[in-house]
């Protein structure tokens, strides 16, 4: 008859080997590499400005007085985070 701290264990031990087994049954997950960019202002007026994507080229208006930050992401999936 075992001990109760051996019972423990064993279970314990059992409980891991389950852990392991549900991890390893685990699909890889579909990803892509993190594409960088950054805003780039192609013109600006008195009340807006016009950035262009320096990934895609796709151009966006923004008022000059709220910040590019807003756009943390270009729609072609760029994390403009580069510093120009």
């Amino acid at each position: 008859m075992l001990s109760i701290c051996e019972d423990a264990r064993e279970e314990g031990e059992a409980d891991v080997r389950a852990i392991i087994h549900r991890v390893r049954m685990l699909k890889a997950a579909d990803v892509a590499p993190v594409v960088h960019g950054q805003w780039e202002q192609i013109k600006e007026w008195a009340t807006k400005a016009k950035y262009r994507c320096s990934v895609c080229g796709r151009e966006i208006m923004s008022a000059v007085k709220v910040n590019i930050e807003k756009y943390p992401y270009c729609h072609c999936g760029a994390k403009m985070d580069l510093e120009g």
